[in-house]
């Protein structure tokens, strides 16, 4: 397992409407501002019995984003994005997310930085991006955070740092960010940016696995079987192997076909093991479709 196999930036666009994580006093906001703000909450989620309006909870953000209101600047620069109660804007989105992320609001920053990241409404900047990254994950922001992480580690928009890259992952995992703890896992497998240590390794996949994380459950499943930080323990890997196959990842699912066929960690089942081996086969796995032929040949 290397470091390519990293389901980078895996957070980038779980940007959900969500409140601005700074205080409106601490972003100089006002209270006839700060009322329009819930007023535009209200509208667009239907709480305290209004029924839903996204055309109103717009105009009341703009109102309140006229006025500086950052979070009512982080939200309008949301309904621009994706056109929810105005027609779609992506310039005038990114208008308001730099007023909202220069007054300090983290959710707009990182909303900026993703954008950067990868030209959404604005020109590609990766150092840009990197930026407005290390300004959220400076204010604690998980996702920048890892993201952050990722960009010190790959050398993208800012010189490679592997141990700094750790530092951040290891902030984002201390948050219960799932993609960091996977990233650790592999880091901590590999000696990159920190000592090999394959029980922290173990460690660090089986949190992100238990949250449902394929890659980790792959590797949690690829450890057991080989008893690489953890005692070998075949039913194990089957059972890890299984939660990430359901999942639909390919190696898993190759490798608990092969396991069914040749009875390791379960009690041999041809039928079962075809079945995933087509799985795996119908996603372009070609050692599937080879063990697939040995099998018809046999």
């Amino acid at each position: 397992m290397t470091t390519r196999n990293i389901s980078a930036f895996a957070l980038l666009f779980a940007v959900l409407f969500i409140v601005c994580g700074a205080r409106a006093e601490q972003l100089g906001a006002n209270p006839e501002a700060e009322a329009l703000y819930e007023r535009g909450n209200d509208y667009f989620q239907g709480d305290n019995g209004t029924p839903i309006n996204k055309e109103e909870a717009f105009n009341c953000w703009k109102k309140a984003a006229e006025m500086g209101h950052a979070p009512s600047q982080h939200r309008l620069a949301y309904c621009y994005h994706f056109g929810e109660g105005v027609a779609k804007d992506l310039d005038k989105s990114i208008e308001w997310w730099r007023k909202s992320a220069e007054q300090g609001c983290v959710k707009a920053q990182f909303s900026l930085a993703a954008r950067y990241y990868v030209g959404a409404g604005v020109e590609k900047n990766l150092e840009e991006a990197v930026k407005w990254f290390r300004k959220a994950a400076e204010q604690g922001h998980a996702g920048a955070q890892c993201n952050l992480g990722f960009c010190l580690f790959s050398g993208k928009g800012v010189t490679q740092d592997k141990a700094e890259a750790v530092k951040w992952y290891r902030k984002a995992a201390e948050q219960g960010c799932v993609e960091a703890q996977y990233c650790l896992g592999l880091y901590y497998q590999e000696g990159s940016g920190v000592g090999q240590d394959n029980a922290e390794a173990v460690k660090r996949f089986r949190k992100a696995a238990e949250h449902g994380h394929v890659k980790a459950q792959y590797c949690l499943a690829l450890c057991y079987l080989t008893g690489k930080g953890v005692a070998q323990d075949d039913a194990e890997a089957v059972r890890w192997f299984r939660k990430a196959a359901e999942q639909g990842d390919l190696e898993a699912q190759h490798n608990l076909g092969v396991l069914y066929y040749n009875g390791v960690g379960v009690e041999k089942d041809y039928t079962e093991a075809l079945k995933w081996l087509r799985n795996a086969a119908a996603q372009g796995s070609e050692k599937s479709v080879l063990f697939i032929k040995e099998f018809y040949e046999n």
